[in-house]
């Protein structure tokens, strides 16, 4: 596989592993999503590109180091995939539960992982973690159904937090769910916690919040007012992407990314390691080391 031949495909997300590494979930657009569903997942180690194909439509992925290294892919319908050096594992994360309950009909929008550990959330207060590669278990007692979660993120098992519609936003102590309330209800799409144990959360219309513990607040800005679709940190500055640009916050304030020659056409999602920051758009990919930007795809 070359970089070229992403020219016919379309990207749904990615994740980056160091300068060298990193991992791409496309899609074939003239294939139909519904009637053929597919993902295309790439593998880039040292500028080569290597490829295999899943029969459904994978979204979101995230590494995990337990019970070894793999890259866990899934899709809404919570079919899911894990690549790892033992190979492949394949299946429904509902059906792979150990408190499995035909109630549950999917909706899933994110997967993380946090501790090496992974967890899956969605529509209807649906939260699982992953056991082992074949087997998942629910977290969610106490969440209520009506509740659509869009993102999880957390510093560690017993420190969770999911956001969704409608501003809510809770919090997991390793033992039960308690709801935060939060100075907003705009639609919240995206979470991140960070190093110094803040809190960033992303909504509809530019909505911004952060805070920790019972102290959030939403920023005064204006600078962006589209929908926000992912928040990351890297080299201890904010990063914030829309479908239209990326921002960074750093000691100066709020600033939108200036990409140079690299100005991708497409912005979406974010990704970073220690040495490397992924911008991840629909049909583009740029690297930043810290003082450059290049082009991935």
């Amino acid at each position: 596989m070359k970089t070229q031949d992403f020219k016919s495909l379309l990207i749904r997300n990615a994740v980056v592993k160091d300068k060298k590494v990193g991992y791409v979930l496309a899609f074939d657009p003239t294939r139909s999503e519904d009637e053929d569903p597919h993902v295309i997942f790439c593998v880039l180690k040292s500028d080569k590109w290597s490829n295999v194909e899943g029969n459904f439509n994978a979204h979101d992925c995230c590494m995990v180091n337990d019970p070894e290294f793999g890259v866990v892919m899934i899709s809404g319908q919570g079919h899911y995939s894990v690549q790892s050096r033992s190979g492949a594992t394949a299946g429904n994360i509902l059906r792979r539960s150990k408190d499995y309950r035909k109630s549950r009909h999917g909706g899933f929008r994110s997967v993380v992982g946090i501790d090496d550990t992974c967890y899956a959330a969605g529509f209807e207060g649906t939260v699982f973690r992953m056991l082992d590669f074949e087997k998942w278990e629910p977290i969610d007692k106490g969440l209520p159904k009506k509740f659509d979660i869009e993102d999880i993120d957390g510093f560690s098992s017993d420190a969770l937090f999911v956001v969704g519609f409608k501003g809510v936003f809770f919090k997991f102590n390793g033992k039960k769910w308690e709801r935060i309330d939060l100075p907003t209800n705009a639609i919240l799409g995206c979470i991140k916690c960070t190093k110094n144990g803040e809190v960033y959360i992303g909504g509809d219309d530019g909505v911004l919040v952060v805070g920790s513990g019972q102290k959030w607040k939403v920023v005064d800005q204006d600078l962006i007012t589209d929908d926000i679709w992912d928040i990351e940190e890297f080299k201890d500055e904010i990063y914030i992407s829309t479908l239209k640009g990326v921002y960074r916050i750093d000691e100066e304030g709020l600033s939108k990314v200036d990409f140079g020659r690299t100005t991708p056409a497409t912005t979406y999602k974010l990704s970073a390691c220690d040495d490397v920051l992924w911008s991840i758009g629909r049909s583009d990919i740029v690297s930043f080391d810290g003082k450059k930007w290049s082009r991935i795809i």
